[in-house]
């Protein structure tokens, strides 16, 4: 036997043999490549040796090893597949940034540049759909669609639309913003239309934004014929203000008291369409609070499959009547509503005049009357 010799040999002919080690007198251990094997056993019978295999490694061995699982790895296959099918669709949607436009009126608008449940990713065009919908919401002054995943964000940004400023060299009237009775005009601009001691409405007319003065043909002498010219009115005009304010309670009234019990149900939701994973004998009944917690289907994450798991959680209780106190509730309301009234007059001089209160049908009605003396002169664009 000449071990040694078959080492020679193969690196003569190159054929990669590695991690060689003794195993004992005239035995070696070594690696070969699969493409070197079939050299490497005429190498050894040419001399005198005997070739052993301990082990097999390797990708080919290993597909020789799994022909028998042939099924699962085309079921691995077909997995990713499907996944990867899924995640090039947009399956949940989700609107961020808007504060007066509401979610639903923002996806409505999407709907006509593509961008639904269902539509594939590599069809929405970013700035098609940007510009779009700029033009149909006039109240978005930017707008971006990103993708994590399958998950489309639906960023926006509103519009800020500057304060109307005044002109200061329009020409306007001053009319009433509040009903009172007229104390005092001031006018320091424009024709008074009221005077002292007169009862007003809202929106009457109190200065007139225009002058007058006389005309004559010689000079400014007659007094038969009169010029109007427009001007910008201003003025202010003092009056009694009545203000009114209610509140209100029953005498009845009725707890919520925790029975201890407890029902849970669970739904799936595919996309638009839910699926109850309970009978129908299984309804929540009256006298009760009901929790719902959702949980969406995310295998990877930013990777969101339409597929939403409902928890509807029933909480039982018993309603409990109490009646309360006439006398306290009646104190109650009462400072209820001064203090309304002077929410309503707004920081002016309150000078309350009676607090009525009333007991109709079980509930406790208590009314506050007083008045200001405050401005009401407010300028309106001459029409």
């Amino acid at each position: 036997m000449y071990a040694h010799r078959v080492l020679d040999a193969c690196a003569r002919e190159s054929l990669g043999i590695s991690d060689i080690e003794a195993a004992g007198p005239q035995r070696l251990r070594f690696s070969v490549p699969l493409t070197g094997f079939p050299e490497l056993r005429p190498i050894v019978r040419k001399n005198a040796c005997r070739l052993h295999i301990v082990s097999r490694g390797g990708l080919p061995f290993w597909l020789r090893s799994m022909r028998e699982r042939a099924g699962f790895f085309i079921g691995a296959a077909l997995c990713v597949a499907v996944f990867w099918c899924l995640t090039s669709y947009i399956w949940t949607i989700e609107v961020v940034g808007n504060e007066t436009l509401s979610s639903a009126q923002i996806l409505r608008a999407l709907e006509p540049y593509g961008v639904v449940r269902g539509a594939a990713i590599a069809s929405v065009h970013n700035e098609s759909v940007r510009n779009g919908v700029l033009c149909d919401l006039p109240e978005l002054s930017f707008l971006t669609v990103r993708f994590e995943g399958s998950h489309a964000v639906v960023e926006v940004r509103e519009r800020r639309v500057p304060p109307e400023v005044a002109d200061d060299g329009a020409y306007c009237d001053i009319v009433a913003a509040e009903a009172g009775l007229v104390t005092m005009v001031r006018a320091r601009q424009g024709t008074a239309a009221v005077t002292e001691n007169m009862l007003v409405e809202k929106g009457d007319l109190l200065v007139a934004g225009e002058m007058r003065y006389r005309l004559h043909p010689g000079g400014y002498r007659a007094y038969e014929e009169y010029g109007v010219f427009p001007v910008r009115a201003d003025a202010d005009v003092l009056a009694r203000v009545w203000k009114t304010a209610r509140a209100a309670a029953p005498l009845e009234t009725f707890e919520k008291i925790g029975t201890g019990r407890k029902k849970v149900r669970w739904a799936l939701v595919f996309g638009a369409r839910r699926v109850n994973l309970y009978f129908s004998t299984d309804i929540f009944e009256s006298g009760c609070d009901i929790i719902t917690a959702r949980r969406n289907f995310e295998p990877l994450s930013g990777v969101r499959l339409p597929v939403t798991l409902v928890r509807e959680t029933c909480t039982y209780y018993d309603r409990v009547a109490s009646v309360s106190d006439e006398a306290a509730l009646t104190e109650s309301l009462k400072e209820e509503a001064l203090r309304m009234l002077e929410e309503m007059t707004a920081g002016a001089r309150l000078t309350v005049n009676n607090i009525r209160t009333a007991v109709l049908h079980g509930t406790v009605y208590a009314t506050a009357t007083g008045e200001t003396v405050q401005n009401i002169a407010v300028s309106r664009p001459k029409t």
